[in-house]
């Protein structure tokens, strides 16, 4: 990992979106831009973006939007901060596993439940991800079936699993059920 930036945009949804007590109208989009460097000594940039959807990661009605806001801010702050502090080689895979739990320990000393800690590796992953599909001229696909992202037993939730095989086996879905909800 060389670089890992953090920008947001202010999005308008079309259409709102309600989800609980809250009915979303606007917010931020948060947006991650990784620089990475490869064993041959190339760098390859990826990226990932995700909304800032209040009340989907932290529910507690105490916090406002804004509150909300911050709080997704600062695990994407904590997140790069991570990733960025040890620079030693891993694959895509490695680098998740090598950071999962310190990040997830030092979100939650912040206060901040596991789902809300997570929103900020995974953007950070994802971009990690691209920059390796793009790297390679892989698609997502290929690169999974490949396990080019060399997923494997650095985490114990996959011993005695057999990864290559799995992802092997992967087969995109012929079809996506897609639905608008409009509200009364």
């Amino acid at each position: 990992m060389r670089e890992v930036e953090l920008y947001e945009r202010p999005v308008v949804l079309r259409l709102p979106f309600r989800f609980g007590v809250v009915t979303l109208t606007e917010c931020p989009q948060a947006f991650v831009r990784a620089r990475v460097e490869f064993a041959d000594g190339r760098t390859e940039w990826g990226a990932a973006a995700e909304m800032m959807a209040p009340k989907w990661f932290d529910k507690n009605l105490a916090l406002s939007n804004e509150d909300n806001f911050d709080q997704l801010r600062d695990v994407l702050r904590l997140a790069r901060g991570a990733y960025l502090a040890d620079a030693s080689p891993a694959s895509a895979f490695g680098h998740f596993a090598r950071h999962h739990d310190a990040h997830i320990a030092d979100a939650t000393a912040r206060g901040f439940n596991p789902l809300l800690a997570s929103y900020g590796p995974a953007l950070v992953d994802r971009a990690v991800l691209d920059a390796l599909c793009r790297a390679k001229g892989v698609s997502f696909y290929q690169a999974m079936t490949s396990n080019l992202p060399g997923i494997g037993a650095a985490r114990p939730e996959f011993n005695g699993l057999e990864i290559e095989r799995f992802v092997a086996g992967l087969a995109p879905a012929a079809t996506i059920a897609a639905r608008e909800r409009r509200l009364a």
